[in-house]
């Protein structure tokens, strides 16, 4: 997922990991102005599906899908943990 925060590109990979290693975090890449550079490594508390970049009033916001999804809003500096939503396994978010 790629989205602008304050002119500046990022790109969210949703890692799932394999059946004997899930992994539970994903890599935050931020345009360094020639190529993505590793960012921030956010911790998610199920091997992730998709991610879904949203802005409401101004606040930045990541959904992440998975057994046990999670919203995660923008601090500034960083993403962090927002909101826990009730799912089971979730494949996908949509913003409208």
């Amino acid at each position: 997922e790629h989205f602008v925060i304050d002119d500046t590109h990022y790109l969210i990979v949703a890692n799932s990991g394999d059946s004997s290693t899930p992994s539970l975090s994903s890599n935050l890449f931020k345009w360094d102005g020639t190529q993505f550079v590793p960012f921030q490594l956010i911790p998610i508390r199920a091997p992730a599906v998709a991610w879904e970049y949203f802005e409401i009033n101004g606040t930045h916001y990541l959904a992440v899908a998975s057994f046990d999804s999670e919203v995660f809003t923008w601090d500034g500096a960083q993403f962090v943990s927002f909101q826990l939503l009730p799912t089971k396994r979730a494949r996908d978010w949509e913003h409208f």
